[in-house]
């Protein structure tokens, strides 16, 4: 959030986890990654709120939210979290199909 002051920036664009980097977290189950990404998303959301800094969520092909869908599916509970929404990079909707 300092970063964010000093750079003049209003916005933190967060990734999710890639898999692949922990192989012993590749059996987690799809709810619980997702649960667990709405509850670290809605943290972070709270942190930048009080700061005035947006958090956009970028969903990538090859880590725990690989899809749009699953994006959707993160952030649809938490539609009403005002700095808190998608960046959608048009390579990773093409390379996630």
């Amino acid at each position: 959030m300092q970063y964010c002051d000093k750079l003049e920036s209003d916005l933190i664009i967060i990734n999710p986890s890639k898999l692949s980097d922990l192989p012993q977290f590749n059996n987690i189950p799809k709810w619980k990654i997702i649960n667990r990404t709405r509850k670290r998303l809605e943290n972070l959301s709270g942190l930048a709120d009080s700061e005035d800094i947006n958090i956009g969520f970028e969903f990538l092909s090859e880590s725990s939210i690989p899809t749009l869908i699953d994006a959707i599916e993160v952030l649809s509970p938490m539609e009403s979290i005002e700095n808190l929404g998608y960046i959608v990079d048009s390579f990773h909707i093409a390379k996630s199909k």
